[in-house]
């Protein structure tokens, strides 16, 4: 996955820029010498996004998820090239990011969602530039001696409630309370398990607090 740019220049001199462009285009369909004239634009609602909608059209097509225009170049779609693994976000808007992410990666690491679809606090940039923020959702994983910790953190003013993914099976899971120390089992009811991840269903943070989950996998 690659945003915003692609590069056109080799760092070892001009002569190998050639070079460099014909990877770039092999990749990603795209020819960096004219990405300037790109424009860019995700229209669709969905949230999730199948590699084959990632298609390159001079309209929008009826789907209506992504459109690219070359201007006096000939289109191709996304997904003919490099076997779906490949896409190019000109302008990578949080919607077009969560469909290229989900379109790559059939199961991410972490997926934490609203579990009461609730908007979840994040950071918005007005036009100019003005940061408006008013805390996020944020997690972090780290594994240690067989064990992986999630730091899932809340720094809104408000409580929210989650819906937590996480790849992989588990044997134990368990609540870690940073501030009291207090380590308690999550309850096998708040737990759906697939194939491929388990959700835990219902994690409720207060506003400015944060909780580990800390679990110790199978596979």
């Amino acid at each position: 996955l690659a945003t915003t740019r692609l590069p056109d220049r080799a760092s070892e001199g001009p002569e190998f820029d050639a070079e460099i462009c014909a990877m770039i285009e092999e990749l990603f369909g795209v020819d960096p010498r004219v990405q300037g004239q790109v424009e860019a634009l995700l229209t669709g609602q969905e949230d999730r996004v199948s590699p084959s909608t990632f298609r390159a059209y001079r309209e929008q097509n009826a789907y209506g998820q992504y459109i690219m225009q070359y201007p006096g170049i000939e289109t191709r779609a996304l997904s003919e090239i490099r076997r779906d693994r490949a896409i190019f976000l000109p302008k990578p808007t949080p919607d077009a990011l969560r469909g290229a992410l989900d379109a790559l990666i059939a199961v991410p690491d972490v997926r934490i969602v609203s579990h009461d679809g609730k908007r979840l606090p994040t950071v918005d940039i007005a036009p100019r530039g003005h940061l408006d923020y008013d805390g996020m959702v944020q997690y972090i994983h780290k594994v240690k001696d067989g064990r992986d910790f999630y730091l899932v953190a809340n720094s809104s003013n408000s409580s929210v409630a989650l819906d937590v993914s996480l790849r992989g099976q588990f044997e134990t899971l368990e609540y870690w309370d940073p501030m009291t120390g207090e380590i308690l089992p999550v309850p096998e009811t708040a737990i759906t398990r697939a194939e491929d991840h388990v959700t835990i269903r219902n994690f409720t943070l207060n506003a400015i607090q944060a909780k580990f989950i800390v679990g110790k996998k199978t596979k």
